[in-house]
């Protein structure tokens, strides 16, 4: 059974191969947000921002934004526009622009993280729990650098919020455009994403979880900080510890783990082995291990809007998304491999593993001879100096002699044909065991943290943009559309995709040398959660190409459009979009930065 097509919440499209042609475009637009750090969180921020910039039928074309989906640092935005959105009515999107920007800037929520993690007073929240036994047991939010960086968070991007505080608002007689959004995150009993989503216009927090692993109860999931959710969404890798459910997510006003167990339904958890997951603790981490860009949960999405019954009163809301646009700074790109040189000569090339092992062993010796020296008061003074090193030196060598020897007992099968070759290795001069395991060190962190992560990437976009379902429909906007190292690829993709009407625009849109330059600086920026000093312009070009991008792919969904049917050539407020686009466009090519600092000048 394959675990991510078999899932119960995965609906099917009612025609996969059928394309969809909007009625009335631009009504109906989902974003994604990649992860990617402070790099990815800015990115979005500048496609946010220009979408909020342009008009559409006289409102920012944002307004038509109904679906945000997220995943690691593009959490970050999504969480705290939602946020802003919902709970701070009076914060405009000016506010809300400049103060995440600000927020951004230099280590503000590094700082923050570190001085929680060193402040054990700052670690108050525990909840409780009751096993069957009638046994209360008290469970403490774990002090870790996640649960940290969770709290800095909390404390100076989402106030404290709640998912249910952002479901429940008070919108007035004008509701927010934004009507759902999702965090993806990953859990590990199944290997799978896990969902937090909020139904924003409904009053309730909306299918959490996965097919799997589901929180079944609207009220449990309303208790959860918001804070807590964007930090298991972006605790990637070897840079931060997994979440817990329900422990990590205790909090003053959610201290009842029996209650946050009994909200979640484990009957299609891991049914290999039910009896040790149901009801316990499970590992929450970054969503991009599994779905980096957030495409299966718009999918998802998109799949139930098209399924949708017409007939309930909600057919607007219903409609299939005209536009889903996939924010994305992750790359094709990869460092080549290059192999480690061992080093010649030297000390390096005499020692070896054996070598100091003996070293040890005849520390043994010493240690017999100081003991003698200080009794029989000959030489006591050396005695006394040589008595901590040998002492250390043969307490090393028995520590590992018997776990050697405990080991070698214990092992079968292929670990005891490996002990019968250790004596090759620790035999090996260190100047060449050493780049031996540098070389599988590293190819192996290149495999995980790059190759495979891409792999999965390449395949999510192959899958989402050969549906004919999706073909007028999906967009994506890449962080290194316009950079020198993806020229040749780009023009060649729209000859292929685009060729009907890529000749017209192709002196117009074409990236001026100020464009590329800046894009070339942009993607190159590490994954991080912070813009030290010197990074500050760097934050600034991030979000730039965000703006400048966004700008493009819109230009590029019009004229696509216009290929299907000469009525798009005729609708007014699309083509009047199309020429503040262009005009806009323009402006990019003079100046990339132009609206970083005034986004309706």
């Amino acid at each position: 059974m394959n675990p991510v097509t078999s899932q119960p919440e995965l609906i099917k499209v009612i025609d996969d191969c059928t394309p969809i042609e909007p009625h009335a475009p631009l009504q109906n637009i989902a974003l994604t947000f990649s992860g990617g750090g402070f790099r990815a969180a800015s990115f979005s921020l500048g496609v946010l921002s220009y979408l909020f910039r342009i008009q559409f039928q006289d409102k920012p074309l944002l307004e038509k934004v109904k679906f945000i989906t997220s995943t690691s640092g593009g959490s970050i935005t999504n969480g705290f526009y939602v946020s802003s959105l919902y709970l701070n009515p009076q914060h405009s999107f000016l506010e809300f622009y400049q103060q995440l920007r600000k927020e951004m800037e230099g280590e503000k929520l590094l700082q923050e993280a570190f001085s929680t993690l060193r402040n054990k007073k700052a670690w108050t929240e525990n909840g409780s729990f009751k096993d069957a036994s009638g046994n209360i047991h008290i469970v403490h939010k774990k002090r870790n650098l996640i649960n940290a960086f969770a709290k800095s968070y909390d404390k100076i991007l989402f106030n404290h919020a709640t998912l249910g505080a952002i479901a429940d608002a008070h919108r007035g007689a004008n509701k927010p455009h934004l009507e759902k959004v999702c965090f993806n995150t990953t859990e590990f009993n199944n290997g799978i994403n896990f969902y937090f989503q909020i139904n924003t216009h409904q009053h309730f927090v909306y299918r959490n979880g996965n097919g799997y692993l589901k929180l079944s109860k609207s009220e449990t999931a309303k208790k959860l900080k918001l804070s807590d959710v964007v930090a298991a969404s972006s605790c990637f890798p070897s840079g931060f510890e997994p979440l817990l459910y329900p422990n990590d997510f205790v909090h003053e006003n959610n201290r009842d783990l029996n209650e946050l167990f009994e909200g979640l339904d484990f009957s299609h958890n891991n049914p290999l082995d039910l009896d040790d997951v149901n009801k316990k603790a499970f590992a929450l981490m970054d969503g991009g291990i599994c779905d980096n860009m957030g495409l299966r949960a718009v999918q998802l999405e998109d799949s139930r809007r098209l399924n949708a019954n017409p007939t309930n009163g909600k057919a607007a809301r219903n409609q299939p998304f005209d536009l889903i646009l996939s924010c994305d700074v992750s790359s094709y790109f990869n460092n080549p491999y290059k192999e480690k040189n061992g080093s010649h000569g030297g000390i390096l090339s005499f020692l070896t593993i054996q070598r100091l092992i003996n070293v040890c062993k005849y520390a043994n010796i010493l240690l017999l001879a100081c003991i003698a020296s200080i009794v029989l008061k000959l030489a006591p003074v050396a005695g006394y100096l040589l008595l901590i090193p040998s002492l250390a030196l043969s307490a090393v060598y028995w520590f590992g002699f018997v776990k050697l020897k405990r080991a070698a007992k214990k092992s079968g099968g292929s670990a005891a044909v490996a002990f019968k070759y250790l004596d090759y290795f620790l035999r090996l001069p260190l100047s060449k065991l050493m780049p031996m395991v540098k070389e599988r060190l590293s190819s192996s962190l290149m495999l995980v943290s790059d190759l495979f992560l891409k792999q999965i990437r390449r395949a999510q976009y192959e899958n989402l943009l050969s549906k004919p379902v999706m073909k007028n429909r999906a967009q994506v906007c890449l962080i290194y559309e316009f950079s020198s190292a993806h020229e040749a690829r780009r023009l060649r993709n729209l000859e292929d995709r685009d060729k009907k009407w890529w000749d017209e625009m192709k002196e117009t849109l074409m990236p001026s040398p100020a464009m590329q330059q800046l894009v070339d600086e942009a993607r190159t920026m590490g994954t991080t959660l912070w813009f030290d000093e010197s990074s500050k312009d760097k934050r600034d070009k991030v979000i730039a190409s965000g703006q400048l991008t966004a700008c493009y792919n819109l230009i590029k969904h019009i004229m696509r459009l216009e290929t299907l049917h000469h009525r798009y050539k005729h609708d007014a407020d699309l083509q009047k979009l199309k020429q503040e686009l262009l005009h806009d466009w323009h402006r990019f090519q003079q100046d990339p930065c132009f609206m970083i600092n005034n986004l309706t000048a």
